[in-house]
């Protein structure tokens, strides 16, 4: 009667394989071999797998070591699987089987199953239109897990809908002007840059980039008036609100905010005696009395309504009647 004395023998204890993480299910890794010196049940081996996995599986019979699941080395790229093989031998919980293990090293390849992601879907900046030639509008990146050339990220740009006015770094992502901006030609540029890897064949993938053009004052001249010193004459003892003259103040840029102008009264010892509206009006705010002051000067100031505003003054002398 044979006793149960020997444990199965692996030939080889330590094996290692690489397999492409593209391997289809039912893949054949390895055949795990385990012999076992007693006679009968005590010789019959059986195999499992040690290792908690659902990516992998061994036969229990012929010691075949098979793909189970889809591999991705992204999410795991080296597997240390333990096989054991059982025997048939052992009678009960005080005489249990007798087992050894070998260690099964499976390194995932790399396949070129990532195409670059880019870090935002969409991208939007606002650059003013003032902007030298050669001036870094945006930057954009995108990664790719996989090795190699397979991970290595390149960018195109697409700029059918703006004449070329930017360019993109093949290798930094970088975006630039080459073209001056014009905010009254051209309010909003739309881009799609490309990320490409170097697999072969190539993955990529594309983002939008949307440039918004900021108007910059163009405000090339400032409000005149026809001269230094105007003189205006308002009679005594006039209600409040009674009109003294009209200032008027021209702007040479085009219709718009830059040609827009508003008056003000700033300096002069007629400051709260007298009001200006915006058509260059000058009232009175009090009732005046040549006994007490005869004539006042104020300063008026024109300003238009430019980014940058523009503006110039004129001194006015109002004489009492």
């Amino acid at each position: 009667l044979d006793v149960n004395d020997n444990a199965p023998k692996f030939e080889k204890t330590l094996a290692s394989f690489r397999v492409t993480e593209n391997a289809l299910n039912g893949t054949a890794i390895f055949r795990a071999n385990a012999t076992d010196a007693d006679e009968g049940d005590n010789a019959k081996v059986t195999y499992s797998l040690v290792t908690d996995t659902k990516d992998f599986h061994v036969d229990k019979t012929s010691g075949v070591l098979t793909v189970s699941n889809t591999l991705d080395r992204e999410r795991q790229d080296l597997y240390e699987l333990r096989i054991r093989a059982t025997d048939g031998g052992g009678k009960g919980p005080d005489n249990p089987p007798l087992y050894s293990e070998a260690v099964v090293r499976i390194s995932i390849d790399d396949i070129n199953d990532n195409a670059p992601k880019f870090s935002l879907p969409n991208y939007s900046v606002k650059i003013r239109e003032d902007l030298p030639n050669g001036t870094v509008v945006a930057m954009v990146t995108a990664a790719d897990p996989d090795l190699g050339p397979e991970g290595e990220v390149v960018y195109s740009l697409e700029d059918t809908d703006s004449d070329g006015t930017f360019k993109i770094d093949r290798l930094s992502g970088t975006i630039r002007t080459t073209k001056s901006l014009d905010f009254e030609e051209r309010q909003v540029h739309s881009l799609i840059v490309y990320a490409s890897d170097r697999g072969n064949p190539s993955m990529s993938s594309e983002a939008t980039v949307t440039v918004n053009v900021v108007d910059v004052n163009e405000n090339m001249y400032a409000p005149q008036f026809s001269d230094f010193v105007l003189a205006g004459k308002v009679k005594e003892n006039q209600p409040v609100g009674s009109f003294v003259m009209q200032v008027n103040a021209t702007d040479q840029d085009p219709p718009g905010g830059d040609n827009n102008v508003e008056y003000s009264i700033r300096g002069g010892d007629g400051i709260g005696i007298f009001s200006i509206d915006n058509q260059g009006n000058i009232k009175t705010l009090a009732v005046l009395d040549i006994e007490t002051k005869s004539h006042y000067w104020i300063t008026v100031f024109a300003q238009d309504h430019g980014v940058v505003p523009l503006f110039s003054s004129v001194e006015v002398y109002i004489e009492v009647l």
